[in-house]
């Protein structure tokens, strides 16, 4: 079902959309293809004269003036009549340009342009992520969809087959924003813990529908996990074997012979990632992360003993490999940079990101993990 509030529609079918505002007094932005004539009046621009380009030289010391106060620009003949007008000088709401976004992903790089077969073969859109604040955007793409469907441009009148409305971020009780003047500098938290960090703990932090009250300790919290992760990999590298140090298989392959413990664990860590993928499947970050949290001190207790006193035995050592190599593929969506040194370290070839999801199912895997 539809997540969220939808458009409101009426017994007749039809759609309503509040009116808002579409022009802005700047120099940049998608102009609007209109002329006025003293003759003729306001006289749309034709379509074989499309699309209207702004002039890429402009006295900027102007502002809002600019474009204005560029003659090549205003002065144009009239379409109708031919006689002397003027073009509008206002521009269109940068809103006019991202109501176009989902549309704007189905256009290959090498011709820029979309055919029938990709809006017959890619649309509607899976799931489209908004935050709350900006949930008109919601109103305005099916807006667009009823549009484009009523021209026979898209086959679905519904654009959009569910919604996902994130909430905000405050910071001293209020929305975090540039506007308001308390954001924080992304560039500073991603200099002192990496992306990695930055990413896991804001995600880990809250799920998507929940406000986030801004502490910077959700990312040391984040670092604090990693560093754990990672000094686990060297501890172990070099004494895992199978499928993690052989690199062949898809992670369910383990020895018959491990221990109890050996072969325990590895039922964990089967029964987790299948959940991780669950969670990611639901759009639950926090609860994947959380219960990666929880599968990382259950392998840090089976693996630490056994190597401080050098008691890993071969076939204990091929169930780890494998846990370590599905542990790694299941951090991956989070964590991608370390993901790939602990593909590294096992010596997996070649990346971690060109792999299965781990697990007999494969469920997550069964689309085409980026």
């Amino acid at each position: 079902g539809f997540i969220g509030r939808g458009l409101p529609r009426t017994p007749a079918g039809g759609y309503r959309v509040h009116d808002w505002l579409v022009s802005r007094q700047r120099s940049w932005g998608t102009p609007i293809p209109v002329v006025y004539c003293e003759s003729c009046g306001i006289v749309p621009v034709p379509d074989d004269q499309l699309p209207v380009r702004l002039p890429t030289e402009l006295d900027w010391t102007l502002g809002a003036r600019a474009l204005a106060a560029c003659e090549e620009f205003v002065r144009t003949p009239c379409p109708t009549c031919g006689e002397p007008a003027r073009r509008e000088i206002d521009t269109l709401d940068c809103y006019f340009d991202d109501i176009w976004c989902f549309l704007a992903c189905l256009v290959p790089l090498d011709r820029f342009s979309f055919s029938q077969a990709d809006l017959d073969g890619w649309m509607p859109v899976d799931r489209f992520h908004s935050g709350l604040d900006a949930f008109f955007y919601l109103h305005i793409h099916r807006f667009l969809g009823v549009v484009l469907a009523e021209r026979g441009i898209l086959s679905h009148a519904e654009p959009l087959a569910s919604y996902l409305g994130h909430d905000m971020v405050l910071l001293g009780g209020r929305k975090m924003s540039k506007h308001l003047g308390n954001a924080v500098s992304p560039r500073k938290l991603l200099r002192r813990y990496g992306a990695d960090a930055l990413r896991v703990g804001v995600l880990w932090a809250a799920a998507p529908r929940k406000n986030i009250a801004w502490d910077a300790g959700v990312v040391t919290r984040a670092e604090r996990f990693l560093a754990e992760v990672w000094r686990l990999y060297a501890s172990c590298a070099g004494a895992v074997t199978g499928p993690a140090r052989e690199g062949a298989g898809d992670g369910t392959t383990t020895d018959p012979n491990g221990s109890r413990a050996a072969r325990n664990l590895y039922a964990v860590t089967d029964m987790v990632v299948r959940r991780v993928g669950d969670h990611i499947d639901a759009y639950r970050p926090h609860a994947a992360i959380q219960d990666l949290a929880g599968l990382l001190r259950r392998i840090q207790r089976f693996a630490r003993p056994r190597l401080d006193s050098k008691r890993l035995t071969p076939a204990d050592a091929r169930h780890l490999g494998t846990v370590l190599r599905n542990f790694a593929l299941a951090l991956s969506p989070f964590a991608p940079h370390l993901s790939e040194e602990l593909w590294s370290v096992l010596e997996c070839a070649p990346f971690a990101c060109l792999a299965s999801w781990p697990g007999r199912s494969n469920r997550p895997g069964s689309r085409e993990r980026s």
